[in-house]
């Protein structure tokens, strides 16, 4: 049996990350004061600024080049490893003289 302190940290844990899962987050540390101090928040809107272009091209950028030739990199990474495979099985068969699983 755990120590109650490890029961009591495990429990905060698992409901701080089913939380931040929820998108809870932001309420939960409003709550607690952990962005309660308005320099927190001014440097976050000032970050969000920055990235928010970056975002919107690399979402550009997937949409338009990489996600049409994404099913077609699945399928030759399929048939790359069923090749493999196959050509792993035959050279065993074939080093081990006809006696593979006998």
């Amino acid at each position: 049996m755990w120590p109650r302190g490890w029961q009591l940290a495990s429990a905060v844990g698992s409901m701080s990350l089913l939380a931040g899962a929820l998108g809870w987050w932001p309420l939960l540390a409003l709550t607690t004061g952990l962005l309660g101090n308005s320099r927190v928040l001014d440097g976050a809107a000032a970050l969000s600024g920055r990235v928010e272009p970056t975002v919107v091209a690399v979402q550009i950028l997937w949409r338009v080049v990489f996600e049409p030739i994404v099913p077609a990199l699945c399928a030759l990474a399929m048939l790359t490893g069923m090749a493999c495979v196959t050509l792993g099985l035959t050279l065993d068969y074939v080093a081990f003289g006809r006696t593979w699983q006998r």
